[in-house]
């Protein structure tokens, strides 16, 4: 029997609090919310459970305080049969929450804390990965960061680097060029992108990068799809057309997806059309997390839709 793919992720993990509304709040006054759910929440958190759900074996790297919600989120991450051992505990601090509203057509809207930032956790010495620990961990073959807490993100990139697998960076504004140097990967949001160049061009922007880093370079682009560089042209896969109900964590479970592909040594445009399989069924259901598909689901998907079998 195969063995499941490794797979690390560094990225932010946080307590999301969602809330289901007819419209999107645009006044200051209450507002009914048709449903509430509290969940495991951050890009780093959604992507590893996606990696894991899509049958990888995964270990997230990343930070909580020392509260309430860091002790749900630990067990939250632990029921998931996410590998946590490389999160931190920020001591005298609070984790990350996010209050997220989503509308009748699927948008949402975030407001987020983020908890201590890089100046004040610097002061705690147990605010770096233990590489030793690090080191000890059977070797994944690719890996995943965001840049909310940058200096994890060089470390694993680092450890990437050094273990020759391919790194993946969601490139979200503010864009980390530090970390963008280390990574084979970069996958710009579109606002990631123009955070990034300064110009609206998605062509131009993507040979920016490219020329900068040297490295392969694609932007997500919601339901317009994904637009990447191929042998020096512009290419461009179109999203699957979907009636979307719920889009939080879309984007990191098409970054989950993708990064697996990579680790199976699969082509990038191949690794492209899977992961955007994966975020369309995500966007498709009303479960949160457990809305997440497994393999199988994505493949009948890309059947169904395409009528013939993948290359995966």
């Amino acid at each position: 029997m195969n063995r499941p793919i490794r797979l690390m992720a560094s990225g932010l993990i946080a307590a999301d609090i969602t809330f289901r509304v007819g419209e999107m709040p645009r006044r200051a006054e209450k507002y009914r919310a048709e449903d509430v759910r509290f969940s495991l929440g951050g890009g780093g958190a959604i992507a590893a459970v996606a990696m894991q759900r899509l049958g990888a074996e995964v270990q997230l790297a990343g930070r909580l305080g020392d509260d309430l919600f860091g002790d749900v989120l630990r067990t939250e991450l632990l029921g998931r049969s996410v590998g946590h051992s490389l999160v931190v505990c920020i001591r005298d601090s609070k984790s990350p929450i996010s209050s997220v509203f989503v509308d009748a057509s699927g948008d949402r809207q975030i407001v987020n804390y983020r908890g201590a930032d890089e100046a004040s956790i610097a002061r705690e010495a147990s605010t770096v990965l233990d590489v030793q620990l690090l080191q000890a961990l059977e070797i994944p073959e690719a890996v995943l960061v965001d840049t909310r807490w940058e200096a994890a993100a060089l470390q694993v990139l680092s450890y990437a680097k050094q273990m020759g697998i391919p790194a993946v960076i969601d490139a979200e504004a503010p864009v980390s060029h530090a970390a963008m140097a280390l990574a084979s990967h970069l996958a710009f949001s579109r606002q990631g992108l123009r955070d990034f160049a300064s110009v609206d061009s998605v062509e131009q922007g993507l040979r920016m990068a490219q020329m900068q880093f040297g490295n392969w370079v694609c932007v997500t682009d919601g339901e317009q799809g994904v637009y990447w560089l191929d042998e020096g042209k512009l290419a461009h896969m179109s999203a699957f057309a979907v009636t979307a109900v719920d889009t939080l964590g879309a984007g990191d479970v098409w970054h989950a997806a993708f990064t697996l592909q990579l680790a199976k040594r699969c082509p990038e445009q191949v690794a492209i059309e899977f992961a955007n399989a994966a975020a369309a069924l995500k966007c498709m259901s009303p479960d949160g997390l457990d809305g997440i598909p497994d393999e199988g689901e994505v493949l009948a998907f890309m059947k169904q839709r395409t009528g013939a079998d993948s290359q995966i």
